[in-house]
C-alpha cells in the first residue's frame, strides 16, 4: 500500500503565510479612525475686552479658572452642532444708581460666572480637505449679574476624527439691571482652544 501524502498539501498551506498567527487586520484600523464621535468636549481661552480704557481695573477676585469656557457640543450632522458651555470672564461695568437725591457713578470689573447654550454652523464645502473648516457661532445665556449673548466667526482644524483646533473673533454682550435701568457691555477679541472627540 502506497501511504497517503498529506504533508505537501499541509506544507503549501502553512508556506503561504508562515506568520499568519500574527498578521494584522489593517482594514480594521482604518475602519477604526473613521468612526467618528457625535459627542465633544472642548476648552477655550477668551483674550475679548472692551474699548473702555478702564478695563484693567482689579477686580475683587481672580480665580484661578478665568477668561476660560468648557463646552459639551453634540454634532447633528457635518454642518449642525449645538452645545452647552460655562465659564468665567471680567466683564467691565459702568453705571449709575441714585442714593436718595443724588446719583453716582460706579465702575466695576467684575470675574462674572456665565452659563448657557449655542448653536453651531461648520461649513466644510467652503475649507479645504475637510481639514480647515469655517464655521460660526451664537451663544445665548446667563449671568450671576445679567443676560449674555455671543457671536463667533471663526476657523476650526481638524488634526483629526477626535482633536481639533479653534481661533475665532468674538463679540459678546451682556445685559444687567441697575435699580430698572438696563446697562450694557460689549466687548471684542480673539478665542482660541481645542477640543477632544469621545
Amino acid at each position: 500500500l502506497k501511504p497517503l501524502n498529506t504533508s505537501n498539501t499541509n506544507n503549501s498551506t502553512l508556506n503561504t503565510n508562515p506568520l499568519n498567527i500574527f498578521a494584522i487586520d489593517l482594514s480594521s484600523l482604518s475602519k477604526f479612525e473613521l468612526n467618528e464621535s457625535n459627542l465633544t468636549l472642548q476648552w477655550r481661552n477668551i483674550t475679548a475686552s472692551s474699548s473702555d480704557a478702564t478695563e484693567n481695573l482689579p477686580s475683587a477676585q481672580e480665580p484661578l479658572f478665568i477668561n476660560q469656557g468648557i463646552a459639551l457640543i453634540y454634532k447633528l450632522d457635518d454642518n449642525n452642532s449645538i452645545g452647552i458651555e460655562v465659564g468665567q470672564e471680567h466683564f467691565l461695568q459702568q453705571f449709575t444708581r441714585k442714593i436718595g437725591e443724588q446719583e453716582y457713578t460706579y465702575t466695576q470689573n467684575p470675574v462674572l460666572f456665565w452659563y448657557g447654550g449655542f448653536y453651531k454652523l461648520s461649513l466644510p464645502s467652503l475649507g479645504y480637505k475637510n481639514m480647515i473648516v469655517p464655521y460660526t457661532q451664537v451663544f445665548a445665556g446667563g449671568t450671576t449679574a445679567g443676560f449674555i449673548g455671543r457671536g463667533q466667526l471663526g476657523i476650526q482644524y481638524n488634526y483629526d476624527n477626535f482633536l481639533k483646533f479653534y481661533v475665532a473673533g468674538e463679540f459678546s454682550s451682556l445685559l444687567y439691571n441697575v435699580q430698572n435701568k438696563i446697562n450694557r457691555t460689549d466687548k471684542f477679541g480673539i478665542t482660541y482652544g481645542l477640543s477632544l472627540s469621545y
